[in-house]
């Protein structure tokens, strides 16, 4: 797996033992990442269901109205990949519109 940003980022990378040790300190931060990672998980299991049921055409407009904003800030290509879907794919969609 791997990260790659869009826009100028900052990440923080903390090892497992770290991120043990800031848990055992602070209470509250491992509750606030464990409701990061509950969404996160929910969110990829969306996206598997709906790559399986939905057709192409049904995927890329769920993600366009599910992410207006983002969706206007992603290359097509990118998108396309994400989506499974090819760019041409996505051009004859829009071009329908």
């Amino acid at each position: 797996m791997y990260i790659q940003a869009m826009e100028n980022t900052e990440y923080l990378e903390l090892s497992q033992e770290s991120l043990e040790i800031l848990y055992l300190k602070l209470p509250k931060i491992e509750r606030f990442f464990r409701i990061i990672m509950e969404k996160t998980y929910i969110a990829s299991q969306q996206r598997i269901e709906f790559m399986f049921s939905l057709s192409g055409k049904q995927l890329y407009e769920k993600f366009i109205l599910s992410n207006p904003n983002f969706s206007k800030r992603v290359p097509q290509y990118m998108l396309a990949s994400y989506l499974g879907l090819t760019p041409e794919f996505i051009s004859k969609i829009k071009l329908k519109q």
